[in-house]
């Protein structure tokens, strides 16, 4: 993989790695998405985009909200997506 290569792949695992953190969580707690949504007051269709990695930039304050609806602190949501992205591989690389 070419050095230039190397952050937009990287970006990709964190965001990968959100959307599977926040999926986790919401089912330890026997949340749906739909539900998480209502709670956090965040559109369906936004958690979609971040729990499918669609999302490019998921806003430091959609986070945050999504946080609260799992009773979570978003310091944590991030440092375990980190943790689980730096375990992840893209296909092909």
């Amino acid at each position: 993989m070419a050095e230039n290569d190397i952050r937009p792949a990287a970006e990709l695992l964190l965001r990968l790695a959100i959307g599977l953190e926040l999926l986790d969580r919401c089912r330890a707690l026997g949340l749906t998405p739909g539900q998480l949504a209502a709670r956090a007051d965040v559109p369906l269709s936004t958690l979609k985009n971040i729990l499918d990695g669609h999302s490019r930039n998921p806003g430091i304050l959609t986070l945050h909200a999504l946080c609260c609806g799992l009773e979570v602190p978003l310091a944590e949501l991030i440092a375990a997506a980190e943790q689980r992205a730096q375990t992840m591989e893209l296909p092909g690389i």
